[in-house]
């Protein structure tokens, strides 16, 4: 099998010549043009040669190309803050325009992905990370103002996340367009530590269903990651997606109760703040071999969430040695 043909196989639960597997992290270079985003995607492709590839642009995209400025990436994972938002006031969430995805810092964004597919050809699945309209609110608005927008500004809240879910369905077609085969939906919000379920419903999922489904046929691998603690299981149990990506080491429900409650493939398995990141090669391995016991054949072996900077890549290496091992 090529890694598009065992991906897909996995998807559908269908059998397959190995567990298929892939992880992910930002790049301490802190990439912003399309030629280097490629370039890291295309490096940590051909250094591990994973089953598929997650496009790595900054988190902040989206709120960069709404004219936020951001901070430069930091560690543990990489990631980037805002510096300066455009949201000041709930009458700003009124104004962000729909954007053009293959402008500016979204056309960068989608260009990457094109560069990524023309290096690595038609074989290897390519997903690339589009936020839940929530997350980009939640993540415009600093200090409290989050929390105080929703109990005190709601229409504005609403008519933000109308505006960016339009924009979310542009930036998911232009990296079909792109070469994409789907998206990493990540959702931030999906958490009791968070909001109630209702809020959720209401701003959260109202809004991810229609990115979701917007993409069409074309999308064949939608990966939905769950980020936090205290998730919502239940409330994206209906999500229109192939498959689920969540921590299951620090959260309900665990690698062995998620298939009863989501009717999707599973991602993950790996604890990326565990071993994987600087323990012996031979517990890494022993934790691929103890993680593939426990589940079935809809099935990809990852971590929860993005790889911290500081990982070893013989661990990786191992990671790749055993799922050999056990083919």
């Amino acid at each position: 099998m090529n890694h598009r043909e065992r991906v897909q196989a996995a998807l559908r639960g269908d059998p397959v010549d190995r567990v298929p597997v892939a992880f992910w992290n930002h790049f301490s270079s802190d990439p912003r043009t399309a030629e280097d985003l490629a370039a890291e995607a295309i490096a940590f492709q051909r250094r591990f040669d994973w089953d598929f590839v997650k496009m790595m642009p900054s988190g902040m995209y989206l709120p960069l190309a709404y004219g936020c400025e951001i901070t430069p990436a930091a560690p543990p994972i990489g990631a980037n803050g805002i510096a300066r938002s455009i949201i000041a006031t709930a009458d700003d969430l009124r104004r962000l325009p729909p954007l053009d995805p293959n402008r500016g810092v979204l056309g960068e964004v989608a260009r990457a992905v094109q560069l990524t597919r023309d290096a690595l050809g038609p074989d290897v699945p390519i997903i690339q990370t589009v936020f839940s309209p929530l997350t980009i609110v939640h993540k415009m608005c600093l200090g409290d103002s989050f929390r105080d927008y929703i109990a005190n500004a709601r229409e504005a809240v609403v008519e933000a996340l109308t505006s960016i879910t339009t924009t979310s369905i542009a930036i998911g077609r232009a990296a079909l367009d792109a070469g994409a085969d789907g998206v990493f939906f990540a959702t931030q919000e999906a958490t009791l530590d968070q909001m109630t379920e209702p809020e959720f419903e209401a701003l959260g999922a109202t809004y991810d269903r229609p990115v979701l489904n917007g993409l069409g046929e074309r999308a064949w691998f939608r990966l939905l990651h769950v980020c936090r603690e205290s998730i919502m299981a239940e409330s994206v149990a209906d999500y229109p997606v192939e498959a689920i990506n969540w921590d299951c080491h620090h959260n309900f429900p665990s690698l062995t109760e998620a298939s009863g409650i989501w009717p999707f493939a599973i991602v993950g398995g790996v604890d990326r703040n565990g071993i994987v990141v600087d323990g012996p090669a031979d517990a890494v391995e022993a934790e691929v071999r103890q993680v593939i016991a426990t589940v079935g054949r809809r099935f990809i072996l990852s971590a929860g969430c993005g790889l911290p900077l500081a990982r070893r890549e013989a661990n990786l290496d191992a990671v790749r040695r055993e799922i050999g091992a056990l083919a």
